[in-house]
């Protein structure tokens, strides 16, 4: 079966209207749904997969700064200037991520098309509900407190 991004949105609005999900629109706003490349019969399932591939990605990169073990050097400043609202601020999004993360994994081994809906609008008002706090969190990323990381220091600190 040969991929129809029309008629798989077809199928979402179907499924939307029986389950409740949010708009195709705002998924394809805010989780990339253009990528969309599988058959229509999995429609929820797929949507599913595509928003957590989108939590997993920031998941990783919290894990990366909470975690710096082996932090790629851009990313420094940042860690040694963030503050305990910036942790805290992380550790929430590390949390609500996390919770549907492993949701997801359970939902590899097998689950009903209104669970998979049920999870597709969770993950959906999780993303929503935390949008704002990790977006502050890459911009305070981007450009770290420039006091605390363009201080003279020797190579060991």
């Amino acid at each position: 079966m040969e991929f129809d991004i029309e008629v798989f949105k077809s199928e979402y609005e179907k499924k939307a209207k029986k389950y409740g999900l949010p708009s195709y629109e705002s998924l394809l706003e805010e989780f990339d749904f253009e990528k969309v490349n599988y058959g229509s019969e999995v429609v929820v399932r797929v949507s599913r997969r595509y928003m957590l591939d989108k939590v997993h990605h920031a998941l990783n990169f919290l894990e990366m700064l909470l975690n710096p073990v082996n932090l790629p050097r851009i990313y420094m400043p940042f860690v040694k200037s963030a503050n305990s609202e910036d942790k805290k601020n992380m550790d929430k999004l590390y949390s609500d991520f996390g919770k549907l993360s492993l949701k997801g994994v359970s939902f590899e081994a097998g689950s009903s098309e209104k669970e998979e809906a049920e999870l597709v609008k969770e993950i959906y008002k999780v993303w929503k509900q935390d949008q704002s706090m990790l977006k502050e969190v890459l911009n305070k990323v981007d450009s770290p407190n420039e006091d605390l990381s363009n201080k003279d220091k020797s190579y060991f600190g």
